[in-house]
């Protein structure tokens, strides 16, 4: 064999070699890790808390028109047949019942598989007018208290009414659940290191790295710096830290809801 030919080999097969190796490096890049990056690492948290913070609620109305009620007054309405409320693991303390000023009625409902089939509701009616109660539904709320979500017995001396229904179409609204942050007061688990850590655990964020969340009760872009609560803050950013900031507008939402605008403020090095 030729030593120039010997040379060739040697030669195309260094740079089969090289080509293969850089691709490589260029598909691979080493040290390079996505999940870290800072877009990345504020998607994980704004997802995550979000999910473990949102309230979606659903408000339907019930139009009443009397038939032959001689007085305004405080009677019982039951309602049976074509309700159109429905949801998965139907729960009584899902559901409040308001009047058109938001005041809860006493009321009580039965379930029928994944439906309501009967609701119970006592309400001022007038004689003349129409009345408009509200069913709220809010199924992924926290617990409330029990006064609140006690269900007040109806009363069998009071006369029933004798009424036409018509339902209305449903509002949906979604916001961050005012029973963990509201403009007044936070209630996020996320006081201690110990839930911090369990938080990162949870929601799969890189143990190495870090992250803030922050809340001021306001929607305007101009606050003071006395305006910023915490919602999540134990740890403070090391000296040369490259920090990532994402603020974003919200409501927060209550069971009756009532929303009140609110600013959460995000980092994460």
């Amino acid at each position: 064999m030729k030593r120039g030919a010997t040379h060739a080999d040697w030669a195309v097969s260094l740079g089969i070699f090289l080509v293969y190796t850089l691709s490589l490096f260029i598909l691979i890049q080493p040290g390079v890790e996505p999940i870290f990056r800072n877009e990345n690492l504020i998607k994980i948290v704004d997802s995550s808390f979000f999910n473990e913070t949102r309230l979606v609620l659903e408000k339907t109305p019930i139009i009443f028109t009397p038939i032959e009620i001689e007085v305004d007054g405080i009677y019982e309405a039951v309602i049976r047949n074509d309700i159109p409320l429905s949801g998965n693991e139907l729960d009584l303390t899902d559901f409040y019942l308001t009047d058109d000023a938001g005041n809860q009625l006493p009321f009580d409902m039965d379930f029928s598989g994944d439906a309501v089939s009967e609701i119970r509701v006592q309400a001022t009616l007038s004689r003349t007018e129409p009345t408009i109660i509200y069913v709220h539904y809010s199924p992924n709320a926290y617990e409330a208290p029990e006064a609140i979500t006690a269900t007040i017995s109806i009363s069998d001396k009071l006369p029933k009414l004798n009424f036409t229904r018509t339902f209305g179409s449903i509002e949906v609204m979604a916001g961050i659940n005012s029973e963990i942050i509201n403009i007044d007061a936070v209630n996020f688990p996320c006081t201690t290191p110990e839930e911090y850590s369990e938080l990162k655990s949870k929601w799969n964020y890189p143990l190495n790295k870090e992250f803030q969340i922050f809340m001021v009760p306001s929607s305007n872009p101009k606050y003071e710096l006395a305006d910023i609560k915490d919602i999540c803050n134990q740890v403070e950013p090391f000296q040369q830290a490259s920090i990532f900031v994402q603020e974003r507008v919200d409501v927060t939402l209550d069971k009756f809801g009532i929303r009140n605008p609110v600013r959460i403020n995000m980092r994460v090095w």
